[in-house]
């Protein structure tokens, strides 16, 4: 427990430094962006979509509570938003619920966008 305490705190303190300065978080974000750009042009995002489909398939019947979704797509970008953006909230130190709504509204707006029907209901 102690060598994890310890852990945690040389980590903190890293994270620290590298927020201290404008400057250096500008940076960093600018490498994670770049970072993940560059992954997702070399065909990770094929891995994770694989990895996102065995999820899927392991879950079965869940998708029946959700049938109005389209969980193919919602699966989808919510894991891209999610490899996206990971890292905003660790670089503007957001507190624990404050990172779980930066990341979890727009995902919210993905299911929102995936209920909504695209074509227009004849019935109106």
């Amino acid at each position: 427990m102690n060598a994890r305490g310890s852990l945690l705190k040389r980590m903190n303190r890293w994270l620290d430094w590298w927020c201290s300065s404008p400057l250096r978080v500008l940076l960093v974000w600018a490498v994670f962006t770049a970072g993940k750009s560059w992954m997702l042009n070399i065909g990770f995002s094929g891995w994770v979509f694989g990895m996102i489909e065995k999820v899927e398939r392991q879950l079965g019947d869940a998708s029946l509570l959700l049938a109005t979704l389209d969980l193919h797509i919602v699966w989808h970008s919510s894991a891209l938003w999610l490899l996206s953006t990971w890292f905003q909230p660790l670089l503007l130190r957001l507190p624990l619920w404050r990172s779980i709504v930066w990341i979890g509204m727009p995902i919210v707006v993905i299911i929102v966008w995936a209920i909504i029907p695209t074509s227009p209901s004849p019935w109106i």
